[in-house]
């Protein structure tokens, strides 16, 4: 939204670019057990380890 009012106003848009943040690394400073998944197939055993 930062970036459509500042087109709005006809201002530069500097620094208004967000990546997504690794969800994983985020729970990690949180302290909360986190995993990767990047195979569909573990989905199932990551969700069971989890519960």
């Amino acid at each position: 939204m930062a970036r459509l009012e500042m087109q709005v106003f006809g201002l530069p848009d500097s620094e208004t670019d967000m990546l997504n943040p690794d969800s994983t690394k985020v729970g990690e400073v949180m302290g909360i057990r986190r995993e990767s998944v990047y195979i569909p197939e573990e989905s199932a055993r990551c969700i069971t380890t989890y519960l």
